[in-house]
């Protein structure tokens, strides 16, 4: 049986927007990677139910309590949260008011599914935190660090980064950048998506997961080096940031794949 999941197996997955309910899916709300602020949030250390799950609002720009605006500046709510090892990703449904309504079209939710904005940050307290030397966060959090953050970093902020190993969220915002650089709309990456279409950056993320499930143990080394190959190239296609290149070339990605997995079979 082969793993190729084909273009119609893809397309049963739900749309990443909602145009009738306001609702936009893969919604990166935080990540754990090194923040422009000098800091990793753990995300096995963010507890999400004691403030925001009775009360999981969406801001705009981090909106305070104390503001007499705050009210008129949540925007709408999660209504799905999954946590990832290394990312909390959303749900999002945008309030039927003004406010909500503008930050929908700006995110994608329109009927041209033309993108302003993709990026999110989360706001939380931190309960517990240690700040060790930068090298030995470098090593000990390999899969947080991003080395371009570090080294735009100030100098009194670079020697010591500060691990955040337990935190409470209380909402998360849109906002125009954010500290966190990886928390962004997933399905945005090249456009968004509708009932009926399919992103082609999606389908290179089927096509990955399909690699990773190759890659076993049984798999002889010069055949992962094969995958690891072709796993490479549609990388470097996502990275270009076009969708036709990806569209362009998905097929033969597809086949060279399909050769190679019956290689495996065999």
């Amino acid at each position: 049986m082969s793993i190729v999941r084909t273009r119609e197996a893809i397309e049963t997955r739900p749309p990443e927007i909602d145009l009738e309910k306001r609702i936009l899916r893969g919604v990166v709300a935080m990540t754990d990677r090194l923040a422009s602020d000098g800091a990793i949030v753990l995300m096995r250390g963010l507890d999400t139910k004691e403030r925001f799950e009775p009360n999981p609002i969406v801001q705009a720009k981090h909106a305070r309590s104390a503001d007499a605006s705050a009210q008129a500046d949540v925007i709408g709510r999660a209504i799905e949260l999954t946590r990832g090892e290394h990312e909390l990703v959303a749900v999002v449904q945008f309030a039927d008011t003004q406010l909500g309504r503008e930050y929908a079209y700006l995110y994608g939710v329109n009927p041209e599914r033309e993108v302003f904005m993709r990026a999110w940050s989360g706001g939380f307290s931190v309960r517990a935190s240690d700040f060790i030397a930068a090298e030995t966060a470098r090593q000990q959090y390999a899969a947080q660090w991003d080395a371009d953050v570090y080294d735009a970093l100030p100098s009194w902020a670079s020697e010591r980064i500060e691990i955040v190993s337990r935190s409470s969220l209380s909402e998360f915002s849109a906002v125009g950048r954010g500290a966190d650089k990886a928390a962004l709309t997933r399905a945005l990456r090249n456009g968004c998506r509708a009932a009926g279409d399919v992103i082609a950056a999606q389908d290179a993320d089927d096509l990955r997961q399909m690699l990773a499930a190759a890659l076993a143990p049984i798999v002889p080394a010069s055949l992962k080096r094969d995958l690891e190959s072709i796993e490479g190239r549609l990388l470097a296609l996502e990275g270009k940031g076009a969708a036709a290149v990806l569209q362009g070339n998905t097929a033969e990605l597809r086949a060279e794949l399909e050769s190679l997995m019956q290689m495996v079979r065999k």
